[in-house]
């Protein structure tokens, strides 16, 4: 019998596969967390825009929403009121009723007030509206001496009438 006392050659590099496997997870699992970082704050940095520019247009609401209420309550302001204000002038009702009297073929062009006296300058269309303008008014009870004293005729009607405000007429 053979007894070989040589020892077997052992092979100068060995690999452990499993130490290589171990090894190899272990780098792509820190690759992977590194990779899950940097997109998560680029994700943040992206949000935190978004946030930024919803923040600018919430405010830009806000002061819209405050002109709205502003402008709601003058409104409300205007409506409940019973008399049309100009600067300088508060207007009657009397004078709010004249578009009543006004024929829709006919248009003013100018109001002047001065004491009880008013003249209306305008054009009409025809001279049935100016006709039915001036009856109107000698018919109404918010003037009195009406007087047509203007007229001049081109494509359309140039009037100016005369008219005093009735007694007890605001």
């Amino acid at each position: 019998m053979r007894v070989n006392l040589i020892e077997k050659e052992k092979s100068v590099f060995a690999i452990n596969w499993l130490r290589v496997i171990i090894t190899i997870a272990f780098a792509v699992a820190i690759m992977a967390i590194i990779f899950n970082y940097f997109v998560l704050q680029n994700s943040i940095k992206s949000l935190k825009e978004d946030i930024n520019v919803l923040e600018d247009q919430i405010a830009i609401y806000k002061i819209k929403k405050q002109e709205y209420y502003s402008v709601q309550k003058k409104l409300k302001e205007l409506k409940a009121k019973p008399l049309l204000v100009i600067p300088e002038y508060t207007w009657g009702k009397s004078i709010q009723q004249l578009g009543l009297v006004i024929p829709s073929r006919a248009m003013l062009d100018n109001v002047v007030i001065n004491n009880n006296k008013i003249t209306f300058s305008g054009k009409a269309y025809r001279a049935e509206d100016l006709r039915e303008f001036k009856n109107n008014l000698v018919s109404s009870s918010l003037f009195q001496s009406v007087d047509l004293y203007k007229l001049i005729k081109e494509k359309e009607i140039v009037f100016s009438i005369d008219a005093k405000l009735a007694e007890g007429v605001d």
